[in-house]
């Protein structure tokens, strides 16, 4: 079951530092920070877990019932990827080039549903441009 809660904070900065340290919990699929639209308002701290517990008597917190992410929308919250690191997670878009190993296809193939990835569809320009390149 998925939940999301949502907690309020008086200045930005310690609304990063809360989603900062949720990060590494247990469970932890995603989070935002929601800018106050007016003046008065707080920062909104919401994030989603995967949770097995009880959740009937939890406060400020919601069970969602379907959770959908725009296909082709890779999210991910590591920072700092490398260029190598960027285009390798790109290249999990594209469908298994002919002649791959079994192997390097198993493991292609569980990146991608770990990831929530879908795959493009073969003949598109990038995956043409990044075989040449030697990538694809």
């Amino acid at each position: 079951m998925l939940i999301e809660t949502t907690q309020t904070f008086d200045n930005k900065e310690d609304a990063e530092d809360n989603l900062e340290g949720i990060k590494g919990l247990p469970g932890f699929l995603y989070g935002y920070i929601r800018t106050p639209s007016a003046s008065g308002q707080k920062y909104d701290l919401i994030h989603i877990f995967a949770c097995n517990g009880d959740t009937q008597n939890l406060r400020k917190q919601r069970a969602i019932e379907h959770f959908t992410i725009a296909e082709n929308t890779v999210v991910t919250t590591r920072t700092g990827l490398s260029s190598d690191q960027q285009t390798m997670l790109e290249l999990l878009t594209y469908p298994n080039p002919e002649g791959l190993h079994p192997a390097e296809i198993r493991w292609r193939d569980f990146a991608r549903a770990l990831l929530a990835i879908p795959v493009a569809q073969k003949g598109s320009k990038t995956l043409a441009n990044h075989e040449r390149a030697g990538l694809g």
